[in-house]
C-alpha cells in the first residue's frame, strides 16, 4: 500500500535536505569556517593529510585523534585526526600517527574512542538576538490545548513581577483542532500583566484583555496596511494581530537595554553552538531599522572587536537603510578584520505565512475565499528599494512564501539587474523561504536568474498538515510546493537552507 501524500512528501523533503546540505554547504566550508583552502600533501596509507600552513610562532593546544572525521573535502572525504592551533584554526587533518607527530609538551590530546567529528552547520536564516532572547519566554510549542496554554501562561505570570509584559511563542492552532486562541483562553490567569504570545511563524500573536487595553485595541481601532485585527462574535477583538498589525502592541513593550541585548547574544550563541551550528545569516530583529543597526554597531562589532563572537555571523539590515549600509561598506569594507562578522546583505518582507493566511496567493485561499493574502510591502515602494539596493552592489534578500509574493520578488530581481547592468559586483539576491510557486516558469527563473533559494524544508512538517485545506490539491503539489526536487531537476538554481527548528527554541526566526 503506498505511503499518504503528506508521508511522501516528508521523506522526499528528508532526502533534500541531506543532498542539499552534502551538495552545496559542505564544498565552501574550508573557505567559511577554515579561511584558507587546504592543500593535500601525498597521501599516507590510510587517508592522508590535509594542510593548512602552520604560522610560525603558533602552538598547537590541541590534537583530537582516533575518530570519525568527515572532512567535506573531496580529495580525501574522511580521516582520523586533527590539530587546532593556538588561534583556533585547524591546521591539519589526516591519519592519527601523522596528526600525533605534530604534538607538543603542552598539546592536549583527546582521544575520542571512534566518534563522528564533521564541519559546523550554517544556518542561512535565523534571527540571533530574538532566538537568544526567547530562551527566557514561555515556551508554547508543544501546548496541545487550551488548558496547556493557559497553564502555561500562569506559570510565567506567578514569576513575573506586576505588570510586568509576559512573552511566549510558537503556540500553533492545529495542535488542539485548529481554532484560534481568544483573549479569554489566559485572561483568568493573567489579571494584572499584559501577555503577548507569538504563533510558531512570527506572523500573528495572541493579547489577553490587559494587553489589549493597553494597547487601545478594540473594534474600532484602525488597522495598520498590512495588517489585520481578527474579530469574533459581535464584532469584538478576539486577541489575535497578523502581521503589521502586531506592532500596535509590541511598540509598547520596553526595549531590551544595550546589556541584555549582549546577554541575549551570548545565551543564542552558546544555545546554537551546543546544536553544532557555527556560522549564521542574522536577518536582524523584529523591530524598527533602528534596532537592527543597534544591534550590528552596538553589540555584534564590539563582541567581534574582543574576540568574544564565538561563531560567524552575517548580519542583514532592513532594506529601506540601504544608504546607510552603503556608506559601511564603501568606509569599512564588507567584514570585521577578524573575520566573524559580515555585512552587505539587505532583507525586507514581501509577504506573510501560509499559516496566518497572509502568504500573498495568485488566487484566494481554498477555506478562506475572502482573502488571497497579504503584500506586507505596497509593490512600487519594495521595487523602488530594490532597484536602488542593487545599484548599490548590495545583496537583497526578501521574504516571500506565497507564489504571488514569489513571482513579484523574482520581478523585481529582473527588473533591478537589467536596468544596473553596469554593475560588475555579484549581488546574488535572495528570496527567503521560496515555499509557494505558481509553476514551472517560477521553478526555472530562479535558475535563470542566479536568485538563492534560501528554502526552509523544516516547516513542511507543520504546514503539512494544513497546506491541502489552505490551498487545495493542485497549489500543494510537488512542483508548486516546497518545490526544491523540481528546483534541483531543472538544475543551476543555488539553495541556502535554514536549520532554525534544528535549533528548536529559535522559532521566532522560523518564518520571519
Amino acid at each position: 500500500m503506498p505511503l499518504p501524500e503528506a508521508y511522501q512528501r516528508t521523506l522526499l523533503i528528508c532526502w533534500t535536505l541531506t543532498a542539499l546540505v552534502v551538495a552545496l554547504f559542505w564544498p565552501v566550508l574550508d573557505d567559511v569556517l577554515l579561511e584558507d583552502k587546504l592543500t593535500q600533501r601525498a597521501p599516507t596509507e590510510l587517508v592522508g593529510t590535509l594542510h593548512v600552513g602552520k604560522e610560525p610562532g603558533k602552538s598547537i593546544p590541541l590534537i583530537i585523534h582516533n575518530a570519525s572525521i568527515w572532512t567535506g573535502d573531496d580529495n580525501m572525504p574522511s580521516a582520523e585526526a586533527l590539530a587546532v592551533q593556538s588561534d583556533g584554526h585547524i591546521i591539519a587533518v589526516g591519519g592519527s600517527a601523522d596528526i600525533l607527530s605534530l604534538q607538543q609538551p603542552a598539546t592536549q590530546v583527546t582521544d575520542l574512542h571512534g566518534a563522528f567529528v564533521m564541519p559546523g552547520l550554517i544556518d542561512a536564516h535565523l534571527h540571533l538576538l530574538g532566538g537568544g532572547q526567547t530562551l527566557s519566554w514561555v515556551d508554547l510549542r508543544h501546548a496541545d490545548s487550551r488548558q496547556a496554554v493557559a497553564a502555561d501562561v500562569k506559570a510565567a505570570v506567578e514569576k513575573a513581577l506586576p505588570h510586568e509584559w509576559v512573552m511566549g511563542h510558537g503556540w500553533e492552532e492545529e495542535h488542539w483542532g485548529g481554532s484560534l486562541p481568544t483573549a479569554d483562553w489566559i485572561d483568568d490567569n493573567s489579571a494584572v500583566n499584559p501577555v503577548l504570545l507569538y504563533r510558531m511563524d512570527v506572523h500573528m500573536v495572541l493579547l489577553n484583555s490587559v494587553a489589549m487595553e493597553l494597547a487601545g485595541i478594540d473594534e474600532s481601532t484602525q488597522v495598520p496596511e498590512g495588517g489585520k485585527i481578527v474579530l469574533g462574535e459581535g464584532g469584538k477583538a478576539t486577541g489575535i494581530l497578523v502581521d503589521n498589525a502586531i506592532a500596535l502592541a509590541t511598540s509598547l513593550i520596553p526595549k531590551l537595554s544595550l546589556a541584555e541585548k549582549r546577554e541575549a547574544l551570548q545565551a543564542a550563541v552558546e544555545y546554537i553552538l551546543k546544536k553544532g551550528v557555527t556560522a549564521v545569516c542574522d536577518m536582524g530583529s523584529i523591530g524598527e531599522p533602528e534596532e537592527v543597526w543597534e544591534a550590528l554597531e552596538q553589540v555584534y562589532m564590539p563582541a567581534a572587536h574582543k574576540g568574544e563572537l564565538l561563531i560567524r555571523v552575517f548580519a542583514m539590515v532592513p532594506l529601506s537603510t540601504w544608504p546607510r549600509l552603503a556608506q559601511l561598506v564603501q568606509a569599512q569594507d564588507r567584514a570585521h578584520p577578524d573575520g566573524h562578522l559580515h555585512w552587505g546583505g539587505l532583507k525586507a518582507f514581501a509577504d506573510g505565512s501560509l499559516g496566518s493566511r497572509t502568504a500573498l496567493m495568485k488566487e484566494p485561499y481554498c477555506d478562506d475565499p475572502e482573502t488571497s493574502g497579504i503584500m506586507l510591502t505596497p509593490y512600487s515602494e519594495l521595487a523602488g528599494l530594490v532597484q536602488q539596493a542593487d545599484a548599490a552592489a548590495l545583496q537583497i534578500a526578501i521574504h516571500a512564501i506565497g507564489d504571488q509574493a514569489n513571482d513579484h520578488v523574482l520581478a523585481m530581481y529582473q527588473t533591478a539587474t537589467a536596468i544596473n547592468s553596469n554593475v560588475a559586483t555579484p549581488r546574488r539576491h535572495r528570496v527567503e523561504h521560496a515555499q509557494h510557486l505558481s509553476g514551472a516558469d517560477a521553478v526555472a527563473a530562479f535558475s535563470q536568474q542566479q536568485t538563492v533559494a534560501v528554502v526552509n524544508p523544516l516547516h513542511l512538517l507543520s504546514d503539512m498538515h494544513i497546506m491541502t485545506d489552505r490551498l487545495g490539491a493542485e497549489r500543494s503539489g510537488a512542483d508548486r510546493a516546497f518545490a526544491h526536487a523540481a528546483m534541483l531537476k531543472v538544475g543551476g538554481t543555488a539553495f541556502a537552507l535554514s536549520v532554525t527548528t534544528l535549533c528548536g527554541r529559535f522559532c521566532v526566526g522560523q518564518s520571519s
